[in-house]
């Protein structure tokens, strides 16, 4: 490099066709698809990836998600395990059903899109951040919900190492290493904060009938 000129970034290394094998054993072992596999070595953008999937299955693609239009149905969060398909409800248009589409079911995607043209009319090409931002926040104030009622009533889940930090700080504090409730226990606990309130009742009445009395005597 000579005085005065720029110094050139190295280009990222792009995947080969000859390490697909290797990715695809790996998604198979690890669980996973070969575009996460392509995504974690950093080998490969996602919206452009994604994106360059619509012109192929002739879709529109969608690169982000309005939270306010995912309803928080049953078994959402199965969405942020691994996003599949989400439905999105618009204002001013009929809904659509987003898709993740995955390289080793693109085919079967394509064939199917081309025998029956009419169901492309209600799909749509995203990305998994995409779907996953739309469900995580669609479904934010339920997983509060759930999580404080939780804590209260003993139902809340013994969490390991990993989903401990995805808790906030008081939550992941309160419940690291705190064995599961049973049944009896968590009955047993209602009991006495009844027996409690109870207590607590009758003393503060007591109380009050006391001084009542002192006062008229």
């Amino acid at each position: 490099m000579t005085r005065g000129t720029i110094p050139r970034r190295p280009e990222a290394r792009q995947p080969t066709t000859a390490a697909l094998p290797a990715l695809t054993d790996r998604a198979r072992r690890d669980g996973t698809s070969i575009e996460s596999e392509l995504f974690h070595r950093g080998q490969i953008d996602e919206a452009a990836y994604y994106g360059g999937m619509a012109p192929y299955l002739r879709l529109p693609f969608i690169a982000a998600i309005d939270p306010g239009s995912v309803a928080d149905i049953p078994r959402l969060d199965s969405q942020l395990h691994r996003p599949n398909q989400i439905r999105i409800n618009h204002l001013h248009k009929a809904p659509q059903v987003a898709v993740v589409p995955e390289a080793a079911r693109l085919a079967d995607l394509k064939a199917a899109l081309l025998a029956m043209p009419l169901l492309g009319q209600d799909l749509a090409n995203t990305a998994p951040s995409a779907t996953r931002r739309a469900v995580w926040r669609s479904g934010a104030a339920r997983r509060v919900r759930e999580t404080i009622n939780g804590l209260f009533d003993g139902s809340a889940p013994v969490l390991g190492p990993r989903g401990a930090l995805m808790l906030p700080g008081p939550l992941r504090r309160s419940r690291i290493g705190r064995p599961p409730l049973s049944t009896s226990s968590s009955s047993a606990r209602r009991t006495t904060r009844t027996r409690s309130r109870r207590s607590r009742h009758a003393f503060i009445t007591q109380s009050c009938r006391s001084r009542h009395a002192y006062s008229q005597g």
